[in-house]
């Protein structure tokens, strides 16, 4: 049985196989939303590990995409796909609420490194930040920068 799913938002379901076996090792399913209103019927009924969206997908620039992903799946830990020509500033995106950024086509490899992040983050006890909207939220740029992740 799942623990959580991961939600792939809109168009970014390449290798859709392969993502479904690897996310199965992390023990939650893969599930895909075509809207901001699927992803809220999703997180609605059951526990979300991360969402992976493209903000073109929901034609928003990546901090209003951000918002709105956060704001139907606000206990999600999201994480921005782009591609490298995109030009998404990683420490206002990580205070934003941002908890990785992958790139356009998705990698396998990076893909399990950013799920082993999710993985360890779930297991850890939760710090809390309060963000602009007064929710709670930790933003991990800390650990992505001690990790070695640039964008």
């Amino acid at each position: 049985m799942a623990l959580g799913s991961v939600v792939l938002m809109g168009g970014i379901a390449d290798g859709r196989a392969a993502l479904d076996l690897l996310v199965l090792k992390f023990g939650w399913s893969l599930r895909q939303a075509e809207s901001l209103s699927q992803l809220a019927e999703l997180s609605a009924c059951s526990q979300l590990a991360t969402v992976l969206f493209d903000p073109k997908d929901l034609d928003l620039p990546w901090n209003q995409a951000l918002r709105a992903v956060l704001d139907v799946a606000p206990h999600t830990l999201p994480i921005i796909c782009s591609r490298f020509a995109d030009v998404i500033d990683w420490p206002r995106a990580a205070e934003a609420g941002a908890f990785h950024l992958l790139h356009l086509p998705l990698d396998l490899g990076e893909v399990r490194q950013s799920l082993e992040f999710v993985s360890a983050r779930s297991k850890k006890p939760q710090r809390l930040r309060i963000g602009s909207r007064g929710e709670e939220r930790e933003s991990l740029a800390n650990s992505a920068s001690a990790s070695g992740m640039v964008a």
